[in-house]
């Protein structure tokens, strides 16, 4: 038996944590400001392949050719901060936490047979498949607290952003932008007009957008420090109504086949060649941001909360079995021949904001804001077909593309906001979900003379003999 075999198992642990704790005790004042950042970038990249090239073989034991992909990345970010004031007169505390994690994961795999010539007794199989996975876990936490004998202040906010990637490369746009972040400073930015943000952008440093929104932004001085705003600084690139990521897909491939080659199968027990992609990725996100301010004074409180929670999930793939442009006598086998081509993705994400906000005093305001946005894509194609190749099957020809991509995603925003005393509490919160499966499938036979000698695809071995009188397809 002849055996060629690529397993790939890269793997990537990781945690990102920092917290923040800050306490502030004033006779008259206490100000207390804390805040806790953490950043997680994993990628894997490379190819995983098998391959039969140029090879004349004679094996009576069969032939297997396997690339398997089974690359994996786990991350968990976390990032906390706590901020208490007290003050006998005024108390200010403010929070903020953010988390963030970027995971790629780019691993073309190929099971293939090139240039060669095989005669075998035993089965030939070539796979291909890729279970590829990516689970992450963002978290952060911010809590605010201000107490004053007359006034206090609470303020906190909470961000946790996941983008997970399957076959995309965020960083991989080759066309031509407007404006480099850093480089230039443009003052207005109208519809279709495109920028790259500078490496120390922060999250989304060297990413490109376009700006799809209809209204004209134009710089601003909102610090009124007598200096223009930085125009693209400025913006929320994951507001999806506004701007749009731009990528040049490349997508993973998944590949076996069977290119430029003759296969004879026979033997006293009908044997088969089975050629087969599968590609079973998954990518698992769970997103938590969760903030807290409170605030109580003798005569003023003032509290201000907000979280904002975002993932974005894409899987593109190629997933493709195939036979194409065979050379000698083709694809001759006893058995049946069979292409097979699945694609079945899987995105579940998992988004949360929650916000709470409380101001306790005479005269007290309380404002909370939460946000939760998931963008989840899952493209590619998935193809099984014979081309240019000249098929004998003494058992059935067989060939299928099994498409069944899925995304099971939720998206939630809490919001709270409690005032006691004279004045306002103002609570609001939004939550969006965007989920796009856009493939192609095909499965089929093109240029090529097939199943002559399956004699109406009986499912057993045959003497070609009893073929006699049909059209003769074998070459």
């Amino acid at each position: 038996e002849v055996m060629a075999l690529a397993p790939n198992g890269s793997r990537i642990t990781a945690f990102a944590g920092a917290a923040s704790i800050a306490v502030a005790l004033g006779g008259t004042l206490g100000v207390s400001v804390s805040i806790g950042v953490s950043l997680a970038y994993n990628l894997i990249d490379g190819e995983v392949r098998a391959e039969l090239a140029g090879a004349d073989i004679t094996a009576p034991g069969g032939v297997t050719v396997v690339a398997k992909s089974a690359a994996d990345i786990q991350v968990f970010s976390l990032a906390a901060s706590v901020s208490v004031a007290v003050g006998g007169t005024a108390g200010v505390g403010v929070s903020g936490a953010g988390a963030s994690a970027l995971n790629i994961i780019l691993a073309d795999t190929y099971a293939a047979v090139v240039d060669s010539a095989i005669q075998t007794t035993g089965d030939v199989v070539i796979d291909a498949r890729s279970s590829s996975h990516i689970d992450a876990t963002i978290i952060s936490a911010s809590i605010g607290v201000g107490v004053g004998g007359t006034v206090g202040i609470g303020a906190s906010i909470g961000v946790s952003i996941a983008r997970n990637y399957l076959g995309y490369d965020p960083y991989a746009y080759s066309g031509s932008v407007d404006y480099v972040q850093g480089v230039d400073s443009p003052s207005k930015l109208v519809t279709g007009n495109t920028v790259k943000l500078g490496p120390n952008s922060g999250a989304r440093a060297n990413e490109v957008y376009e700006y799809v929104g209809s209204k004209t932004l134009t710089q601003e001085d909102r610090d009124k420090d007598g200096k223009m705003d930085d125009l693209i600084l400025g913006q929320d690139f994951s507001d999806k109504d506004n701007w749009k990521q731009l990528i040049t897909a490349s997508a993973n491939e998944i590949k076996a086949y069977v290119s430029g080659s003759s296969i004879t199968i026979s033997g006293d027990v009908a044997r088969n060649l089975k050629i087969t992609a599968l590609n079973s990725q998954l990518i698992e996100s769970t997103v938590f941001a969760g903030s807290v301010a409170a605030s109580g004074g003798g005569t003023v409180g003032a509290a201000l909360s907000g979280a904002g929670a975002s993932a974005t999930n894409r899987i593109n793939t190629d997933t493709q079995a195939y036979i194409f442009n065979s050379t000698g006598t083709g694809m001759v086998v006893d058995g049946d021949i069979i292409i097979q081509a699945n694609n079945s993705s899987t995105i579940e994400s998992s988004v949360l904001a929650v916000s709470v906000s409380a101001a306790f005093g005479t005269f007290a305001g309380s404002v909370s804001i939460g946000i939760s946005i998931a963008v989840n894509e899952i493209a590619g194609s998935t193809k099984a077909y014979a081309d240019r190749v000249l098929l004998d099957a003494g058992g059935d020809i067989l060939i299928t593309a099994h498409d069944t991509p899925s995304i099971d995603s939720s998206s939630t925003a809490v919001s709270v906001a409690i005032s006691g005393g004279i004045g306002f509490a103002i609570a609001g919160g939004g939550a969006v979900s965007f989920n796009t499966i856009t493939t192609q499938v095909v499965a089929g036979i093109d240029r090529t003379p097939a199943g002559a000698v399956a004699c109406g695809g009986e499912r057993k071995r045959l003497d070609r003999s009893a073929c006699q009188g049909q059209p003769d397809h074998s070459g």
